[in-house]
């Protein structure tokens, strides 16, 4: 189950940096049989503080943004953190005191097999996968000291230290394997794999990056980029390339959800709901308690987020609804003390969106988890006093081997809020039989604007396909 390109140590003691130098040149000539790289395997995305790479042939060199990824590379970030992304669309983040060795990756291409092999020797990482391993599960795995850790997802976290392997899925499923048999992770479970090729336990305790626990808002999270201040960035992905989103945190205090729950109790709701807004100190979403006797959401394992000051968004991977288990929440939020004004009119485009999620027709079960900021859209709204108004709007939402497109149309509901009143929904490679819209009283839409002068709109989408749900969020500026 272990590759064999990976040194083992003890686990009685932590090696030294001696002996890691030493055992990723080993594991270089023992990878040697490798085809050698024409092509870098990836690009370093962003670093913080002091990031090195190290060559196959032991020397070391700045890890810098831009920099390139080979096979038999080495990323050890020390005290500081890194984020990689690679040939076939992932991404990792590494956390502090991390050492994780590309042994071979290579997207799928014609004629040319798929490889995507790790070594995480040591520290934590989170990962979205990209192309590698959708078609053939066998070719993507992380490696540690103690288990092999193989998709058949796209979204978990994995820490590699003494007391062993430690994986939480947040999308798909995940296989954690060591010599003495696999245990399969759904969405929301953790399992565990110690030293002595012991079998892997389902386990309660999520990872925690070294050298010290973190909640999980801040430890993983897609906008897990930072910039010199500690401040996270997100990428956006637009037609004139990346684009950087600095993260400004929203204060808690009064404000609009605009929410899509999902869970085995609760099933698929959503809703615009107005009440308290809880924040953290990074600009994640953490609790939320309605004004009005409805839901209050909190217990939150964020996936995702990010916020500019003026609307926030993000995604929990799990929490509660009222004391109901989640295993969705994809929401925008904004403060009442910032609100849009009628007359609103004029077309407004996606600027970020969360990770499309697929979802069991019951709401029950997380299936799979797309690409972040990958929705692209626009919306043209019409909404000349307090009632009457009506918008357009069409998204282009691309999940694993389909890409959906929805037309529609919705109503005014509210002075800033809409509700969507029909639609036309499609996809590429044929999950629509038909697919219809699923936001509960809002077709397949529903949103509100906010900001001085108009400035954003959140939205989110859900309907039904063939045999599932997708749902998601996606904010808009003019």
């Amino acid at each position: 189950m272990f590759n064999a390109c990976l040194p083992l140590f003890s686990p009685a003691a932590r090696p030294t940096a001696a002996q890691y130098a030493a055992a990723l040149m080993l594991g270089a000539v023992l990878c040697s049989g490798f085809a050698a790289p024409a092509l870098a395997n990836g690009l370093v995305a962003f670093t913080q503080g002091e990031v090195q790479l190290r060559a196959s042939d032991g020397s070391l060199r700045p890890a810098q943004r831009g920099s390139e990824l080979r096979v038999g590379d080495a990323v050890e970030t020390g005290q500081g953190r890194a984020q990689l992304r690679m040939v076939d669309g992932a991404y990792l983040s590494l956390q502090p005191q991390t050492v994780l060795r590309v042994d071979e990756y290579r997207a799928p291409a014609p004629g040319v097999a798929e490889r995507g092999f790790l070594s995480l020797l040591r520290g934590g990482l989170r990962t979205v996968t990209g192309l590698i391993g959708r078609g053939d599960r066998d070719a993507y795995r992380i490696t540690t000291p103690t288990a092999t850790v193989g998709i058949r997802g796209t979204e978990f976290l994995v820490t590699a230290l003494d007391e062993g392997t430690r994986v939480r899925v947040a999308g798909g499923q995940v296989a954690v394997c060591t010599t003495a048999g696999c245990l399969v992770l759904a969405p929301g479970q953790t399992g565990f794999a110690p030293p002595g090729n012991a079998l892997p336990v389902r386990v309660a305790q999520a990872p925690s990056a070294p050298p010290a626990a973190a909640p999980p808002s801040t430890a993983f999270v897609s906008a897990d980029e930072r910039n010199a201040q500690g401040q996270s960035l997100a990428v956006a992905s637009t037609g004139s390339g990346p684009v950087v989103i600095p993260t400004v945190p929203i204060p808690s205090g009064s404000g609009t959800l605009g929410a899509v729950n999902a869970g085995p109790i609760v099933g698929f709701q959503g809703g615009l709901l107005g009440g308290t807004l809880t924040f953290d100190g990074a600009g994640a979403l953490t609790g939320f308690t309605d004004c009005c006797s409805g839901p209050n959401f909190g217990s939150a394992t964020v996936a995702e987020f990010n916020a500019d000051g003026v609307i926030a968004w993000g995604r929990w991977s799990s929490g509660t609804r009222s004391g109901s288990p989640l295993v969705l929440l994809t929401y925008y939020g904004a403060r009442s003390t910032n609100p849009a004004t009628v007359p609103i009119t004029g077309t407004y485009n996606v600027f970020a969106s969360t990770a499309p999620v697929k979802l069991t027709p019951s709401g029950a079960t997380v299936l799979a988890v797309g690409t972040t900021n990958s929705v692209t859209g626009s919306l043209t709204a019409s909404f000349p006093g307090s009632s009457g108004g009506t918008l357009s709007y069409n998204l282009t939402i691309p999940l694993g081997t389909e890409t959906y497109t929805i037309s529609g149309s919705a109503n005014q509901f509210s002075t800033v809020g809409f509700l969507g009143s029909s639609s036309s929904i499609n996809s590429t490679a044929g999950d629509c039989t038909p697919c219809t819209g699923n936001i509960p009283f809002g077709d397949a839409i529903q949103g509100s604007f906010t900001g001085t002068g108009n400035s954003r709109a959140g939205a989110n989408y859900g309907f039904n396909t063939t045999n599932s749900k997708i749902t998601g969020t996606v904010v808009f500026k003019p």
